[in-house]
């Protein structure tokens, strides 16, 4: 049976990326890199529409907001940590509104995220993803239901992480789900 998602998880996660963010592209330059170009090959098979808006959920500093933000005419990025989203923000500054991340967690279990986001600029997204955050969630299922909800009709949920649940926390000593 899954985990709600915890205000104590969405806490560590939140310092742990606060301290962490402004080092993070640097240390994980390579690999972004890497799944960037991956994104970029692979549009037609994660059905990235040219003109459809984008949410990136666990934005970080914008893993799928870059590969995609080409085709998109709107990117959305949401996450826990604060110097993620000003990390986000200031990469972006150059594409005008376009591309925007905001703080916040859509994943809660409580109602609070539905009340703080529920301007239409939160729904209606034609792509929703989550790129290396996914095993960060206490429950996976929660996770997707509610970026599904944020989905226009026919709109695509992607998900693209490398670490089973749980485990990149037992590997560095940072959080996981």
């Amino acid at each position: 049976m899954p985990r709600k998602m915890s205000d104590t998880t969405a806490a560590v996660n939140k310092t742990y990326f606060n301290k962490l963010g402004s080092d993070y592209d640097e240390k994980f330059r390579e690999a972004l890199t890497m799944l960037e170009e991956e994104l970029r090959r692979h549009k037609d098979f994660i059905a990235m529409r040219p003109g459809g808006r984008v949410l990136d959920y666990a934005c970080g500093t914008g893993l799928l907001t870059n590969a995609l933000s080409d085709q998109a005419s709107e990117c959305i990025g949401v996450d826990v940590s604060e110097t993620m989203i000003e990390r986000y923000n200031a990469k972006s500054s150059l594409e005008g509104p376009k591309r925007k991340a905001y703080l916040g967690n859509l994943i809660s279990k409580d109602e609070q995220p539905a009340t703080l986001f529920s301007g239409a600029e939160f729904s209606g997204f034609d792509f929703a993803g989550v790129g290396m955050g996914f095993h960060h969630f206490d429950d996976p299922v929660l996770a997707a239901t509610r970026l599904a909800e944020r989905l226009a009709p026919g709109g695509v949920l992607f998900i693209v992480d490398f670490e089973p649940h749980g485990a990149l926390g037992a590997m560095e000593g940072q959080p996981a789900g």
